[in-house]
């Protein structure tokens, strides 16, 4: 039984979270030879997630995963099973072995994930490993059909250089951690890379931020419009070992926003929308004023002798292109455009009929 989402509607933007997982996908199956060898033991969610991820990915099929994962949920665990399977398969081209990439915000995040996979590639996991180079954090599997040459590999990398996030272009799988914190400019360098064989993205975030993680995680969670991309929302509590006791005492030391986004991983108000305090700013809450998509939201009329300064954003990177217009006399919002899903040209028209009839300094 395929799983939906609820049709998506402008007033549940903030709502959609991502589907859950119940297991009924088959994906990517376990290598029980990996996880005899590794000892792991994986949670009830772990395994599901695992049977999420296919490997190699079907043709128009998912290559995008994004898993909001809570704090202390268990993805610290899951990871390095991702990255072992990732390596030890077949990948459906003749462009060679598969080839695995580690990145989180940060070298020490990064080295938080990558001691556990080269601590295992030294010991239980060993036969299966080629060579080492500390300098390069990589490490080097034996060839699948001929072991005394080099096959796989697995390499870290530090997404706070964007600089390095580049020229991977043999990769088939990225596996990323703390995706809510790795910088746009590393996300731009990257993920060209993952075109020429048709590469698998992994990504594990909390809803944190209003980056480029954000909008990928978006896009998860309207699959009629983006199949490639896919959203799994994991709570906290799906940890077999956090409590109900600890979820409380979680939500009673963080601000409910707070909690809703690194516990409850859902994107809300404050804590991972990309404005803050709106409550703050409404002057008159007596009245209930509706902004349409594509309709200018007129406050005040354009008067002859009126002063006017406007920001314009053209939504290069997203598609929400929003257009405000204040007096700059008293500093108060007298006109505001916001439209998406319309055509450059169609934009143009909007915008410049509103600037017209204000003619004020325009900021883009």
């Amino acid at each position: 039984m395929e799983r939906t989402l609820p049709p998506p509607t402008d007033e549940r933007d903030e709502e959609r979270e991502g589907e859950e997982l119940s297991g009924r996908t088959l994906g990517l199956r376990a290598k029980t030879g990996l996880w005899t060898a590794r000892n792991w033991r994986a949670f009830p969610w772990q395994a599901e997630a695992v049977e999420e991820i296919i490997l190699p990915p079907l043709p128009g099929g998912v290559r995008f995963y994004f898993f909001n994962a809570g704090r202390g949920v268990g993805k610290t665990t899951l990871v390095p099973e991702i990255i072992w399977e990732a390596a030890t398969m077949e990948w459906d081209d003749d462009l060679g072995p598969p080839h695995v990439k580690l990145a989180s915000d940060t070298y020490e995040h990064a080295q938080k994930i990558w001691s556990k996979v080269w601590d295992e590639a030294v010991s239980v996991l060993n036969p299966l490993v080629h060579s080492f180079d500390g300098e390069r954090n990589l490490i080097v599997l034996r060839s699948t059909t001929r072991p005394s040459e080099k096959g796989a590999t697995i390499q870290m990398l530090s997404a706070d250089n964007p600089h390095t996030m580049t020229g991977h272009n043999d990769m088939t799988v990225a596996v990323f951690d703390e995706a809510q914190f790795i910088k746009n400019e590393s996300w731009t360098q990257f993920l060209p890379c993952m075109n020429i064989r048709h590469a698998v993205l992994v990504a594990f975030g909390v809803c944190e931020g209003a980056g480029r993680y954000r909008s990928m995680s978006y896009k998860g969670q309207q699959r009629f419009d983006w199949p490639e991309y896919k959203t799994i929302r994991v709570p906290s509590m799906r940890n077999p070992y956090f409590t109900p006791e600890m979820d409380d005492l979680a939500r009673r030391e963080n601000t409910p926003e707070k909690y809703e986004n690194l516990y409850q991983v859902r994107w809300r108000t404050s804590g991972g929308a990309l404005f803050e305090n709106i409550d703050g700013c409404v002057m008159n809450r007596g009245e209930i004023l509706s902004l349409r998509n594509g309709k200018p939201l007129i406050l005040s009329k354009p008067l002859e002798s009126g002063d006017y300064t406007a920001g314009l954003d053209i939504a290069k990177s997203r598609d929400y292109m929003a257009c405000t217009i204040l007096d700059r006399n008293t500093g108060k919002l007298v006109a505001i455009l916001r439209a998406n899903k319309r055509t450059y040209v169609f934009l143009e028209g909007l915008v410049a009929r509103l600037l017209l009839a204000y003619r004020p300094i325009v900021y883009v």
